[in-house]
């Protein structure tokens, strides 16, 4: 009788810790990359390893010491794993807001006449000023002939899903 409520017991702490670390994602990996001394912290030196000179998408330079700071939530100068996981919950949350992560609404920002279609004079609006994540202008010949499969010199919104689509399982 004990034999069989501890496997029950091995079983149910067993599958709440994979719920947990499928939960997490590929967290693991990221914070285990950063945590240099596998001491369970990410330090301030270790979080800015590497991310010099780092810039958003506008190509202006990242703050790390203000990220770091917002990220360390109790302020002991380490990032913990708590405090790690409930940062990238609020970033997924706040990216999953954003018009770029909808489709449909991202084509219809980019499609600034309602007609259906993105011409390249569109494309290249939307993406004026904006960077790569090495702070490089971004190529947008190079992005829309991608896009426009057909080679007909606008992206309609089948072309645009079947990439978002393909970008998408890529990233998972």
């Amino acid at each position: 009788m004990r034999t069989v409520k501890f496997g029950i017991l091995a079983l149910g702490l067993l599958s709440t810790t994979m719920v947990s670390a499928q939960e997490r994602g590929n967290g693991d990996k990221l914070f285990a990359r950063m945590d240099k001394n596998s001491d369970g912290l990410i330090s301030k030196a270790e979080f800015t390893e590497g991310r010099e000179g780092k810039v958003n998408k506008k190509g202006e330079p990242v703050d790390l010491d203000k990220r770091f700071n917002l990220i360390d939530t109790n302020k002991d100068g380490n990032i913990d794993r708590t405090e790690f996981d409930q940062a990238k919950e609020k970033r997924d949350e706040h990216a999953e807001n954003r018009p770029e992560r909808d489709g449909e609404k991202l084509f219809a920002k980019m499609d600034s006449n309602s007609d259906g279609l993105v011409s390249r004079s569109e494309f290249d609006a939307m993406h004026e000023g904006k960077t790569n994540k090495k702070g490089e202008a971004i190529d947008t010949e190079k992005r829309f002939k991608k896009l426009d499969t057909n080679g007909d010199g606008s992206i309609d919104k089948a072309e645009f899903a079947a990439a978002k689509e393909k970008h998408d399982a890529k990233k998972n």
